[in-house]
């Protein structure tokens, strides 16, 4: 008998240690929550309200995490939950009940937290960076909302509760999306790092789609796709509608900036299908309607534009968007009148407040109205108001977030260019499209503020060819002492398909170059239409012509040949700079650094840099020369150096060209690299002459609309170089030091650098063994200031 009650017992313990403790199972039910499973975290919580009914603690606890769960998609029945949970007085469910209620009284949610965290304080302290991060949003100030994320990031990384801090830094990065989307995008890449760690999907998810979105608002449509993708796989995968939602209609956002309507609008059909709440409906019907304007779609596009405002009012919103497609839908059915009449009430603000993103577009409608109409006195100063209106907008993109913005007003630039020239103001159209040239370089140096393009051009003998890439048509202004003359060239995909082609073709070891099926139409296609009146030829690039070797283009004349045999090139970003390049005073005084030892397989060792640097020195005075090689050329050796003290800097090492953090991009030097944000962050701006980085890709690793090739010769020019040589891809270590030992000997012997550097390359070119483009062609000179 005692055997059987024995058994009896330990039957029992072993039920009870099964059956699972309120602990356990609240804490699932949180966890569930935090990972975004709403569903799974309402079925805990109601399985809690079951299982411990009798227990008035846990009773109110998973009441409270149902209301939690429901509340975004039932925000009415998540409210009755909530004020039918009896309440216990004690410290965590009172706490968790204070932050609950703050979801349903946004106008008291602050006041609500604040009690919530003096309470946590002093009872349950675990809750504190939680209740923190929840206030980043509220907050009113920057300053609390950088503290108040300070606190929810040092008190979850403490506690190990990732999924706070990756919300916190979400929190933070929306935040300084206000007014400064560099410092956004920072707290975003913060935010998905933390989601990584945390192993959280869905919070992977959401930290993608806000760096995706933060991307496409400054311009960078290469670094949104990605993330946006691999968002809409996870928010796929993980029945998560929200974010499948954000990352379908950013990704046709991407395409439809990008006028490739017919990707977008897959996108944007999927976009509304994932749509629940009236908001993502009225968006999705909107982004929809917009499309298929574009597509000349008008009669689909009116009634879609139609249900996206019965949304728009079911949601409780104004209606902006809707209005601001009435206009173009009224402008092309054949009333202009009328849409100027809406956009003149939507820029008044008689259907709610337009932030400067918004004006700027409806600005730039209201000018291309104009155009049409042959206003052109009204549709100019309608284009000067929209360009005023973006500068508001690019006021709040600082840093290197910028690069990319002026991508976003091509279109606004290239009307107002077709306006100008429409009335053959050549010159005006050309100062047009330098206004959007450099713009982030011209903030890191002084440039002259007016510029005469012939008076530039006869004070450099030159004559300058300025590119400017559209989607219909490109143009090419061919300025000269005499006169400034615009040819009108093909589409902008047109020709940096050519120009790509030729790009990978010239750095193919041919045995016969001028052989090329793409050198000779690309010369047709780019330079016979402008007029060259000097021997002298300076370009300014634009897309991916920024990557051309334009001297390796082949004049198709009765004896075919490379350009570089008419002419010497050299390349500027901008006008502005250009005409604050000082003239050429051949002075001494030389740093420079390489033949440092091997670094892996990536970098090995580079035989022939001692031998480069032996041949750069010897056209110097020995004793103004500071020759660092080996160990000793180190990135801390050279910013101890004070580079600012010499006219000539020259590098003989490998470097990298980084394409998504271009100023990543470095030199390779011992124990370390030179990154180029080293060398535009230098307290002592540069004085030099010229600086030369003999290595592979120095030119730069990814061009940006307006600003250019942005890399290591980028960063030199930023920090006061006045002319940069670098490489557009691969330089062969045989062909360096011969090509370098030229063009200082030239420069020695009072020739101007572009100079000097054309007579290198015609060496190389009429050589036996180095004649081919791979070898003498991705060396260039740029001029800035």
């Amino acid at each position: 008998m005692k055997r059987f009650w024995s058994v009896l017992l330990l039957v029992a313990a072993a039920a009870s240690c099964r059956r699972v403790q309120p602990e356990a199972l609240y804490e699932q039910g949180r966890e569930a929550l935090q990972r975004g499973e709403l569903t799974e975290a309402e079925r805990i919580a109601k399985e809690g309200e079951r299982s411990f009914a009798a227990q008035p603690y846990w009773r109110e606890l998973f009441g409270l995490l149902d209301a939690e769960a429901v509340f975004r998609t039932d925000p009415e029945r998540a409210r009755s939950i909530f004020e039918e949970t009896p309440a216990t007085g004690a410290s965590l469910p009172t706490v968790r009940r204070l932050m609950t209620c703050a979801l349903f009284e946004p106008a008291h949610a602050d006041e609500l937290y604040e009690r919530a965290d003096a309470l946590a304080a002093r009872d349950v302290p675990q809750l504190r960076p939680e209740i923190a991060m929840m206030r980043i949003r509220l907050a009113t100030r920057d300053e609390d909302a950088v503290r108040f994320a300070r606190q929810a990031i040092d008190g979850a990384t403490a506690l190990k509760q990732t999924w706070i801090v990756a919300n916190a830094y979400r929190g933070l990065g929306f935040k300084e999306s206000k007014h400064n989307w560099e410092a956004a995008i920072g707290a975003f890449q913060h935010a998905l790092q933390a989601a990584q760690t945390a192993r959280n999907a869905l919070l992977e998810a959401a930290s993608r789609t806000t760096l995706g979105w933060a991307y496409i608002e400054t311009g960078d449509y290469e670094q949104a796709l990605p993330h946006l993708n691999r968002a809409l796989e996870l928010a796929e995968r993980h029945a998560d509608t929200e974010h499948e939602h954000i990352a379908l209609v950013k990704i046709a956002d991407i395409y439809e900036r990008r006028n490739e309507l017919g990707k977008a609008l897959p996108y944007a059909r999927r976009g509304l299908l994932a749509a629940h709440q009236p908001t993502q409906l009225a968006n999705a019907y909107h982004q929809l309607a917009q499309i298929e304007l574009e597509l000349e779609h008008y009669d689909i596009a009116a009634p879609l534009n139609e249900e996206a405002r019965k949304a728009r009012k079911a949601a409780g919103e104004n209606e902006l968007h809707e209005r601001s497609l009435d206009a173009r839908l009224l402008a092309e059915n054949g009333n202009p009148a009328g849409a100027i009449n809406v956009l003149d009430d939507l820029l008044a603000s008689h259907y709610g407040t337009l932030d400067n993103s918004a004006r700027c577009r409806a600005q730039g409608s209201e000018a291309g109205i104009y155009f049409r109409l042959g206003q052109f006195d009204n549709a100019e100063r309608m284009f000067k108001e929209t360009l005023t209106t973006a500068d508001k907008v690019r006021s709040q993109i600082k840093g290197t977030a910028s690069l990319a913005f002026e991508r976003n007003l091509l279109a606004f630039y290239d009307s107002y260019i077709d306006l100008l020239l429409k009335q053959d103001r050549r010159a005006d159209a050309l100062l047009v499209a330098e206004s959007s040239r450099a713009r982030v370089l011209k903030e890191k140096i002084s440039y002259s503020s007016n510029v005469d393009p012939r008076a530039l051009a006869r004070r450099k003998n030159a004559t300058i060819l300025c590119y400017w890439l559209g989607e219909k048509r490109s143009l090419v202004w061919s300025v000269t002492a005499n006169g400034i003359d615009v040819a009108t060239l093909e589409g902008a995909d047109v020709i940096d398909r050519a120009a790509a082609d030729y790009q990978r073709e010239l750095q193919l070891p041919r045995r016969e170059p001028l052989k090329s099926e793409l050198g000779a139409p690309l010369y047709k296609m780019l330079v016979a239409p402008a007029k060259v009146a000097t021997r002298r030829v300076i370009i300014l690039p634009d897309s991916h012509l920024n990557a051309l070797s334009f001297e390796a283009l082949i004049v198709p004349s009765a004896k075919p040949h490379f350009w570089i045999e008419d002419v010497t090139v050299s390349y500027s970003p901008s006008l502005l700079l250009l005409a604050g390049t000082r003239e050429w005073k051949p002075r001494d005084g030389l740093l420079v650094m390489g033949a440092v030892p091997g670094a892996g397989p990536d970098f090995p060792e580079l035989k022939r840099a001692g031998e480069e640097i032996d041949d750069v020195v010897q056209s110097f005075d020995r004793s103004r020369c500071v020759d660092v090689r080996g160990t000793a050329a180190t990135p801390a050796a050279y910013l101890g150096l004070h580079p600012e003290r010499f006219q000539f800097i020259h590098f003989a090492a490998h470097g990298t060209a980084n394409e998504t953090a271009p100023f990543d991009s470095s030199v390779i030097l011992a124990g370390g690299a030179l990154h180029g944000y080293d060398i535009i962050r230098n307290n002592h701006p540069l004085t030099a002459e010229l600086v030369t980085v003999s290595s592979c890709n120095s030119a730069g690793g990814r061009s940006y609309a307006g600003e250019g090739m942005v890399g290591l010769a980028w960063a030199f020019l930023g920090a006061g170089a006045h002319r940069v040589v670098a490489a557009q891809w691969d330089v062969n270590d045989r062909a360096a030091p011969p090509l370098m030992k030229t063009m200082y000997a030239e420069i020695a012997s009072g020739a101007e650098p572009a100079e000097a550097l054309r007579t290198a390359k015609l060496a190389l070119l009429k050589s036996d063994e180095m004649n081919r483009p791979a070898f003498w062609a991705p060396f260039v000179i740029y001029e800035a200031m």
